[in-house]
């Protein structure tokens, strides 16, 4: 199946906590893909939990959710996927992240299982 273009209309609500003496935050967005050609839209929901167990450490838990509105043609698709990750500062503006992602749950849905790693600029 090839996808027609899109757009993502998005709400997003985060705090910052402290547990354990570390500092964090929790953030989560829900939202609905609209997707043009007739093809079914999806409600996605994004949550991330990140802790701090040293200054420049950054222990971070994302999960993201996709439900599709699946019709005859396209069918019903909907997954899970768990994505766990270290984000070190290597200066007061990059760091790098390494990390990992897993399906936990589909249907209709491919099982993901592999790395990631990204670079971040603070500006």
């Amino acid at each position: 199946m090839r996808r027609a273009g899109s757009i993502d209309v998005r709400a997003m609500a985060g705090r910052n906590c402290v547990v354990a003496g570390m500092e964090g935050f929790i953030e989560a967005q829900g939202g609905y893909r609209f997707y043009a050609q007739n093809q079914p839209g999806e409600w996605r929901l994004d949550l991330t939990g990140g802790l701090r167990p040293l200054p420049r450490l950054l222990v971070m838990l994302q999960s993201f959710t996709s439900i599709s509105n699946g019709t005859s043609q396209y069918g019903h698709v909907s997954w899970t996927k768990l994505q766990p990750s270290l984000v070190y500062e290597i200066a007061p503006q990059w760091s790098a992240q390494i990390g990992g992602f897993l399906t936990v749950a589909g249907v209709n849905a491919g099982r993901e299982l592999g790395p990631t790693a990204g670079v971040w600029y603070r500006f």
